[in-house]
């Protein structure tokens, strides 16, 4: 992984869409990863800031609230970045019926349930952010890193950040399984450079709250990227 990676795209995302995505941000000069991710669906760090922008269809979006799965994926990329973002990508309306209607056409869903998760999204602190055309979404991505990366913007972070923290090794490190802002943080302090680090990834364990297990879970996608 490029040690100066500044938006990592999980590789989860279906090929094409990666392909995609990474192309747009090439464009715009833009360096870019692909990995795995704890949580999200891309993880962006910024002049300012780290946000980390979840991906969503509108039909994916309500049963993933339904089944829990949404609640935890918020929660997690609240915890891991500075500002947390849900992209529901792909066109959808309220039908005169009130029913949730998307491109393939009516859903099962009632708009109020719709609705309704959306203003339950918003209120865990996650901006909610559209874009109606699937073929446009990795542009509105390039958008969303953009705005994150001006200056004016920091007052409206989710929670607290540390500017000095925010450094594309750590933004990469942080990225892998298990070992989040804080512990990343603590072995770059140990060994500065990523490099350093995954050449002395055995002796990690010294590192205060990092074990064998997380080692060896980091060291598995390490050697898969």
């Amino acid at each position: 992984m490029d040690t100066q990676t500044v938006i990592a795209i999980d590789l989860r995302e279906p090929i094409k869409e990666r392909a995609r995505v990474q192309q747009v941000f090439t464009d715009a000069n833009i360096p870019s990863a692909f990995c795995v991710l704890p949580c999200a669906d891309y993880s962006m760090i910024t002049s300012c800031t780290r946000v980390g922008v979840e991906r969503k269809t509108p039909d994916d979006m309500v049963s993933s609230f339904i089944d829990g799965r949404l609640a935890r994926q918020m929660n997690a990329i609240i915890e891991e970045y500075q500002h947390a973002v849900l992209l529901v990508d792909g066109y959808f309306k309220c039908n005169d019926r009130g029913v949730l209607e998307t491109k393939y056409g009516e859903t099962p869903i009632k708009w109020s349930a719709f609705s309704s998760v959306m203003r339950t999204v918003q209120q865990m602190g996650v901006v909610l952010d559209y874009c109606p055309s699937h073929i446009y979404y990795p542009r509105h991505l390039l958008d969303i890193y953009r705005y994150y990366n001006t200056p004016v913007h920091r007052s409206m972070r989710t929670k607290p950040e540390t500017v000095a923290r925010v450094t594309p090794q750590l933004t990469i490190l942080s990225s892998f399984p298990g070992l989040g802002v804080t512990r990343a943080e603590a072995v770059l302090k140990k060994y500065v450079t990523l490099e350093d680090a995954f050449a002395n990834m055995d002796k990690w364990v010294e590192v205060d709250g990092v074990g064998p297990k997380t080692v060896e879970g980091v060291r598995r996608v390490w050697q898969q990227s």
